[in-house]
Formats: C-alpha cells, sequence, structure tokens
C-alpha cells in the first residue's frame, strides 16, 4: 500500500479528499468477477491496487499512469504476480496506445484527477478510441 504522504506529494488535493471518504469494496468485487481477456489497458493505474484481482485467462496488462513513482510501484507488482505487462506514461485524455488496440479498457478513478470538463470529454473518447469493437469497459 502506498502511504497517504505519497499521495500528498503525487496527486492533486481534490484526489487525496476523495481518497479520505472512498470505500473501494463495491469496485473490487465487482473487478474480481470479471472475465477478462486478451489486452487490458488500465488507464490510470496508480499503484496497481486492482492487479491482484485480475483473473487469468487475460494475455497482456497495459498500465497507463502519468506518476513515475506509482508507475513503478504498479510495474513491480505487475511482476511479483507474475503477470505479462508493459507500463506507458499517459493520461486519462492523452493515452499513448493504438486506434483499437484494447480488449479491456479499464479506468478506477483516474477522473477524480482531471478537472476541466472537456477533458473529461476527451478521456472518454480515448478510451473509446483504443477499445477494439465489441470490448468490455469497467469504468469507476
Amino acid at each position: 500500500m502506498v502511504s497517504k504522504e505519497n499521495y500528498e506529494q503525487y496527486s492533486l488535493p481534490e484526489f487525496l479528499k476523495f481518497e479520505e471518504c472512498a470505500t473501494y469494496d463495491e469496485t473490487e468485487k465487482e473487478i474480481a468477477k470479471q472475465d477478462l481477456k486478451g489486452t487490458i489497458a488500465d488507464i490510470g493505474c496508480g499503484y496497481g491496487l486492482y492487479l491482484p484481482l485480475l483473473k487469468k485467462p487475460f494475455d497482456k496488462y497495459i498500465g497507463i499512469e502519468p506518476n513515475d513513482f506509482l508507475r513503478n510501484i504498479s510495474k513491480k507488482k505487475a511482476k511479483d504476480l507474475l503477470i505479462n505487462h508493459s507500463y506507458l506514461k499517459g493520461t486519462f485524455e492523452n493515452i499513448p496506445l493504438d486506434d483499437n488496440s484494447c480488449d479491456v479498457v479499464m479506468s478506477t478513478y483516474a477522473m477524480c484527477e482531471v478537472m476541466i470538463f472537456s477533458d473529461i470529454k476527451k478521456g472518454i473518447s480515448e478510451m473509446y478510441r483504443i477499445a477494439k469493437p465489441g470490448s468490455k469497459l469497467i469504468f469507476c
């Protein structure tokens, strides 16, 4: 787990307020019961909170995270869990993946860091852009 001090250093104050009152129980339950196949893009993967919940037989996990510190924690967790993975520096509104490249696109609470409505619209458009036709979207 990442300490609050690390969040304070790397996150917006608005996200810190959200973290104080957030419970992730329902999100964890939903993610744990998903049957995921193919390539998963996790937009705003943070420190990899949901990695242990992802059930095989998916092929590859791609973590997208703008924060180097958090991305590296997630990368280590994926390696420890023996997950085929790659990580890229990117944001909710600028995802560095090709069009129609992912079978599952997930974003859990990344939108909490976006403060401008047009950027939220851009981020949702980006998620649809990278999703293959018929892909699964997990969005919290």
